[in-house]
């Protein structure tokens, strides 16, 4: 019952006296009957109060379970909160899943509707709105806002191995450097990208390269926007043997000492 009601409890007390007959509890008992009626109001002296409230909620974009109350209320607060930026300082405000209210007359009901704001790929925010409302009072009405937020903001993990055979002859002094790389994100999806210019293909840096040194950056980003960026240092080496080429029939004239100065220069036509 509301509070404001009444009962209305009706007591009959009877009484009993022999008749005629001098017998009693016989049909020819004189018989008088008395009622009261009482009236009882419902009164509620203890005021609602609200306990706890659904506190924000942060979790990663890995976490298997959902945003629904009833997978909220896993979240033990020493373990996953207390200490950590979202610690509110007192668990006694902080519940994740749903009202909590101390009541007694009242007949309450608690309802939610979420809408949900897509950030990124498997990231969301979901603004949770909470209607509390008494049908014994028609003028209370109790809104609340909970904040959830499902957020990616661990980087891509990257795997390079590289290849780099040297170069000869065969291959215009240049070698062909092989990359294997691999691109894990704990949420979604990466692309790969690099900065090589010796490369055939954006996401990846394999290509003939030219003798020499080489550092070149491989960078993976996720789909909400996190970056991981690697530095993979090589080197292209000349592994071709040394070929001389030599004139031939060359005259000199002598010294008069009898001394000739026959320098490389001079028998040298193109060895490499």
């Amino acid at each position: 019952l509301c509070p404001g009601a009444v009962i209305q409890r009706t007591w009959t007390v009877e009484k009993r006296l022999p008749g005629s007959d001098g017998e009693l509890n016989t049909s020819d008992d004189e018989v008088t009957v008395r009622t009261c009626i009482q009236s009882i109001t419902i009164e509620d002296d203890t005021p609602l109060l609200v306990t706890k409230l659904p506190g924000d909620v942060t979790v990663d974009c890995q976490d298997a379970d959902g945003l629904d109350p009833e997978d909220l209320e896993k979240f033990d607060f020493v373990e996953d909160y207390l200490g950590t930026p979202q610690d509110p300082g007192d668990d006694s405000l902080v519940v994740f899943d749903q009202p909590r209210i101390a009541y007694d007359c009242e007949q309450l009901a608690i309802n939610y509707s979420d809408r949900r704001f897509d950030l990124c790929e498997n990231s969301y925010k979901i603004k949770r709105t909470w209607t509390i409302i008494d049908w014994c009072d028609p003028d209370f009405e109790l809104i609340y806002v909970q904040t959830l937020l499902r957020e990616d903001t661990e980087a891509p993990q990257l795997s390079i191995s590289v290849d780099s055979p040297g170069a000869n002859e065969n291959t215009n002094c240049q070698g062909f450097v092989n990359f294997e790389i691999s691109a894990f994100d704990n949420c979604g999806s990466t692309v790969v990208t690099h900065n090589s210019p010796y490369a055939g293909a954006f996401n990846d840096p394999s290509g003939f390269y030219p003798v020499g040194n080489y550092e070149i950056e491989i960078t993976a980003v996720d789909g909400c926007g996190n970056v991981r960026t690697e530095a993979v240092s090589f080197s292209v080496t000349d592994v071709r043997r040394p070929v001389a080429v030599c004139k031939y029939g060359i005259g000199i004239n002598m010294k008069p000492d009898g001394m000739v100065t026959l320098g490389a220069a001079i028998l040298d036509i193109g060895s490499r």
